[in-house]
C-alpha cells in the first residue's frame, strides 16, 4: 500500500505544476495549478493534436455569440466573452491553452498581490483511430444535434477546465471541450463543440 501511494504522489507531481510559497512565509497567499497533457503515440498523433490547436473558428461565427459589447481581434479568435477581466473560450486552441496557461503563471509571480486567491487550470488532448465513429448528439450548449456516422478516422479530443475564486461573490468555472475529426491522410472532416458555453459565476 505504501508503494502504490508512492508512485501516486510521484505521478501527482509529474503533471501538476503548482506555484511555490515564499521561503519567509509559511502560508500561501493563494492557491494556483494547472495540468496540461498531449497524449499521443507518435509524431504522426502529435501532428494531428497540433493541427486540432490550429484551427480557429470563422470570426463571423465568434461575433455572432460575443455581441456587441464584445471586442474580438481580427485573427485567432477563440474567446467570446469575458468575466473578471478572463476570457470565456468559443473554441479550444494552442492560443487558448498558452493564455489560461500564462495567467496562471501571473497568479503564481504575483501570489503576495493577486486579485485572485485560487486558479486552476487542467487540459487534456487525445487523439485515437477509430474504424467507425459516431459524432456529438450535442453542441456545446447541450442542444441537440443530428450526429453524424464516420469510418477510419483519427478523432482529438481536447478537454479545458478553468476555475478561479476570489471570494463567495467572485468566481468562475470554465468546462469546455473540442472534437475534431480527421481522415486517415490527415485532413480535416469535421469540428465539434466550437461555441458558447454555459459559465456558472459567482
Amino acid at each position: 500500500m505504501k508503494n502504490i501511494l508512492l508512485i501516486i504522489l510521484s505521478l501527482t507531481v509529474v503533471w501538476l505544476v503548482v506555484s511555490c510559497e515564499k521561503e519567509d512565509n509559511p502560508e500561501p497567499d493563494g492557491i494556483y495549478t494547472k495540468t496540461i497533457q498531449r497524449n499521443f503515440s507518435d509524431e504522426y498523433e502529435k501532428s494531428l493534436i497540433e493541427k486540432a490547436e490550429a484551427w480557429y473558428p470563422s470570426r463571423e461565427e465568434v461575433l455572432a455569440a460575443a455581441g456587441m459589447n464584445m471586442e474580438i481581434p481580427d485573427a485567432f479568435f477563440w474567446f467570446y466573452q469575458e468575466f473578471d477581466g478572463v476570457y470565456i473560450p468559443f473554441a479550444i486552441t494552442a492560443d487558448a491553452v498558452k493564455y489560461y496557461s500564462d495567467l496562471i503563471d501571473q497568479f503564481s509571480g504575483n501570489n503576495n498581490d493577486n486579485f485572485f486567491t485560487e486558479a486552476e487550470l487542467n487540459y487534456i488532448a487525445t487523439v485515437e483511430f477509430h474504424e467507425k465513429y459516431l459524432s456529438p448528439e450535442v453542441n456545446s450548449l447541450g442542444e441537440q444535434m443530428n450526429p453524424q456516422d464516420y469510418e477510419s478516422v483519427y478523432v482529438v479530443k481536447m478537454e479545458l477546465s478553468w476555475y478561479q475564486y476570489c471570494g463567495s461573490l467572485c468566481a468562475m468555472w470554465i468546462e469546455k471541450e473540442r472534437i475534431v475529426v480527421f481522415g486517415e491522410a490527415g485532413e480535416l472532416l469535421d469540428v465539434f463543440m466550437d461555441g458558447p458555453i454555459p459559465v456558472p459565476v459567482s
